[in-house]
């Protein structure tokens, strides 16, 4: 072997040594890259569910009874301040619908539909007549979130008491 093919052999394995070093230059860029998406990431979920879980327990605190729906009305989330109000238990109203406790014939049934139907962002305030598991009326304020969550319905419950009311 003469020294210029030495040379051209030395210069080749140089370019192969440094190809390879670029290659896993680029694959410890990608993981670290990687890594901090999934880092930063994480640090959301858990600041979200942070945040949902204050509101959530303002809420409960509140009295305010919690139900989400799905597609169809039916009741997919009961928590315990929907039980205080309205007396049925979780068992009791899963995978039913919500006419359960907010019967038809006062319209409300129609905008809690619309909502799931059209998917409309706005806030709906409705007011209307529950039924208690003992069969008692009782008047209700309903606002109704669409979307909640994806095909879902947030509904916040609260007893309609005239005298709580305030005008501006």
């Amino acid at each position: 072997m003469n020294q210029n093919e030495t040379k051209k052999l030395c210069a080749t394995e140089r370019r192969k040594v440094a190809s390879s070093y670029g290659v896993m230059l680029f694959i410890v860029l990608a993981l670290t890259f990687s890594w901090m998406n999934i880092w930063a990431s994480s640090r959301n979920v858990v600041k979200e569910k942070a945040e949902q879980t204050a509101i959530a327990g303002a809420f409960a605190k509140a009295g305010t009874a919690m139900v989400v729906l799905g597609e169809k009305s039916e009741i997919l989330y009961w928590d315990q301040n929907s039980v205080k109000l309205f007396g049925f238990t979780q068992t009791e109203v899963m995978e039913k619908g919500i006419d359960v406790v907010v019967p038809y014939g006062g319209g409300h049934n129609e905008h809690v539909k619309k909502s799931i139907e059209e998917n409309d962002p706005r806030l709906k305030i409705i007011t209307c007549e529950a039924v208690t598991k003992e069969g008692s009326i009782v008047p209700v304020v309903l606002r109704v979130y669409s979307p909640f969550q994806e095909n879902k319905i947030l509904i916040l419950a609260d007893e309609f008491k005239s005298d709580t009311l305030t005008k501006r």
